[in-house]
């Protein structure tokens, strides 16, 4: 009986196995990871205002092999003044 087998598997208890750590010990790639969305979400939302071209067709959604996103919302992105 292997560890990750099926019958395995049922008998690890929680927080056994965790390669990436969990909690304040998280992986630190991680962390970094989400800190960089994060400084790139800011960066945009700073530099330009997002506006939605027709908001009042409901929302159908195409299902790509790794993401799932609507197909019939256009965003445009117009940069914004400095005062």
């Amino acid at each position: 009986m292997g560890r990750f087998s099926e019958e395995g598997k049922r008998n690890i208890k929680n927080y056994t196995y965790m390669p990436f750590g969990d909690g304040h010990r998280i992986c630190i790639g991680m962390r970094f990871a989400r800190l960089q969305v994060k400084t790139g979400l800011l960066h945009l939302l700073r530099h330009f205002r997002v506006q939605t071209r027709d908001a009042r067709t409901p929302i159908r959604y195409g299902k790509l092999p790794v993401q799932v996103r609507p197909t019939n919302i256009d965003l445009q992105f117009v940069p914004r003044t400095s005062k």
